[in-house]
């Protein structure tokens, strides 16, 4: 459902790499270089080299996802069908999906809540509205 790239040249500091510039550093150390030669080599900083060669810092950042994207599948294919059958709905009753559902998998009360937060109704709509799935 999301996908978030970095577009190249939007990282603050001076060195810019590709997501392929990346990779071949990757495989360069794979096959028997330094990780300080090969950042060097193209121009990535060791830190983030090492990091992604350790697999470390692999989490997003930001706040983890309230729902999974399993979860917000069945949440789409629910709005389709109502959506099917003429249906209509509302932010409201989609916020209302949201917690119900919450409330059945017994997440907590303060999360059930924030799926209700206007924000998330608007963002899942527009998404819908954007791929032509809905409505």
């Amino acid at each position: 459902m999301r996908t978030y790239k970095r577009k190249a040249g939007s990282r603050g500091y001076k060195t810019n790499y590709s997501t392929s510039t990346l990779l071949k550093a990757r495989h360069k150390v794979s096959a028997g270089w330094s990780i300080l030669k090969a950042s060097k080599k193209f121009n990535i900083p060791y830190g983030t080299l090492y990091n992604k060669i350790h697999h470390l810092h692999t989490m997003r950042v930001g706040t983890p996802y309230r729902l999974t994207t399993e979860t917000e599948n069945l949440i789409v294919n629910a709005i389709n069908s109502l959506a099917e059958w003429k249906v209509p709905l509302t932010g409201l009753d989609t916020a209302a999906c949201q917690i119900s559902y919450g409330q059945a998998r017994s997440f907590r009360p303060q999360i059930c809540q924030q799926f209700a937060r206007n924000r998330m109704v608007e963002e899942f709509h527009e998404q819908a509205l954007t791929n032509g799935s809905c409505f």
